[in-house]
């Protein structure tokens, strides 16, 4: 099974390329939409009938190099193209972050969620809602933390760095029950994170192998 990893920057195209092989997905392209975090927030922003121009047209390259699934490996895109629609339109299976998000929603009451700008917090809360309108979401938008990962800092160093200890801590007393990785550059500091918390860490990038497999 030959699989496109559609992404935002060609970080986490990477990131997304090794979770896949981590699973044992080994003929794999990488598709970066852009060069960096704000180059792909530029993108994120333009014109809905001009970012999907854009999208389309690598579809159909991709299609050209008989891959049999996309997997959009990032938010914040999945939140502004409807990727849905264009997999029914393009004849491809497409996975998206956006799709595992309609079903989370059911399982809490209370949820924070870190995402890497406002196009993806959008996307995620949207889709939270659709499942459960009643949820409540504490949502933070962390582009500076897309950088200090495409720059490749340690864990360790970005964890202090942000002083997510604190934040967590008040996450704990405010009773979120979870915290979802809202961004696929954010499991890079998954591990660290969860020696600073009990709280669930979400990382989406698993739900959307599972469901890849089951379709």
């Amino acid at each position: 099974m030959k699989i496109a990893v559609m992404a935002g920057t060609p970080i986490d195209s990477q990131l997304g390329e090794d979770l896949l092989k981590k699973y044992g997905y080994k003929d794999i392209v990488k598709i970066p939409i852009s060069k960096n975090p704000v180059e792909q927030t530029t993108f994120q922003a333009l014109d809905d009938t001009e970012r999907e121009d854009i999208i389309v047209e690598i579809i159909y390259k991709i299609k050209e190099q008989q891959c049999s699934a996309i997997f959009v490996y990032c938010n914040s895109l999945s939140s502004v193209v409807d990727f849905d629609r264009l997999a029914l339109e393009n004849k491809i299976n497409i996975i998206t972050p956006m799709q595992m998000y309609r079903n989370l929603g059911l399982e809490y009451k209370y949820l924070a969620v870190m995402a890497a700008n406002s196009h993806g917090l959008t996307g995620v809360e949207n889709n939270l809602y659709l499942s459960n309108p009643e949820l409540k979401v504490f949502g933070l938008s962390m582009l500076e933390l897309v950088k200090a990962i495409e720059e490749k800092n340690s864990p360790h160093k970005i964890v202090a760095d942000f002083d997510f200890e604190n934040l967590f801590k008040y996450f704990e007393q405010t009773e979120v029950e979870a915290v979802v990785l809202g961004c696929t550059h954010f499991p890079y500091i998954k591990e660290e994170l969860e020696k600073i918390t009990e709280l669930p860490i979400i990382d989406v990038g698993v739900f959307m192998i599972n469901s890849m497999e089951n379709r």
